[in-house]
């Protein structure tokens, strides 16, 4: 689904080749989004069907011909529908972290606490990256949209160091529990 209103958005601005929305979204959303090409065409041949897009082929001197994809009116009714209700609809972030500490009790638990400091640190230097990327987004008014994502995406991290320096303090204390009983 958020490939769809992501092409459907980007459509939004004017008709545009399948390889330029390649590069935008791996410009511009890359830090929201990544795919391949394959599934970007799949689901413009099924917009397509949908009556949602049309596309046209287009040459341009001796280049290969391309086809330049656009929204019909129904299209771009259906893409501001799409991005308002995204507004509105909540769906629960899959944190890779989350399948792991589901399946725990199968490692040994020594294992885990320096992993957690390794995430802990990459956590930081990402947390780093985000304040110098907002701030320098802040002063820009045409870049507020993606100023805000970051700020959006920088609370995400935050809340996630939060949340693995609890974790270690759990797993250092089950640690001093798990020696205090070998040594009785």
């Amino acid at each position: 689904m958020e490939l769809r209103v992501v092409l459907m958005g980007l459509l939004l601005g004017g008709p545009r080749h399948g390889y330029e929305l390649k590069r935008l979204l791996e410009k511009d959303l890359s830090p929201l989004f990544s795919v391949s090409s394959a599934p970007i065409y799949y689901t413009l041949r099924r917009l397509e069907e949908e009556g949602l897009v049309v596309k046209w082929t287009e040459v341009k001197g001796k280049r290969p011909q391309r086809y330049r994809y656009s929204l019909t009116p129904k299209g771009r009714e259906e893409a501001k529908r799409l991005i308002l209700r995204n507004i509105t609809e909540i769906q629960r972030p899959l944190f890779n972290l989350d399948i792991s500490l589901y399946f725990l009790n199968f490692v040994p638990s020594e294992e885990v606490l320096p992993l957690l400091r390794e995430r802990f640190k990459e956590l930081r230097k990402l947390r780093f990256l985000l304040r110098k990327q907002a701030e320098e987004l802040r002063g820009d008014s045409s870049r507020r949209r993606e100023a805000i994502i970051a700020a959006h995406n920088l609370r995400g991290v935050e809340a996630e160091i939060e949340f693995v320096k609890d974790l270690m303090e759990e797993f250092r204390e089950e640690a001093t529990e798990r020696e205090a009983h070998d040594r009785r």
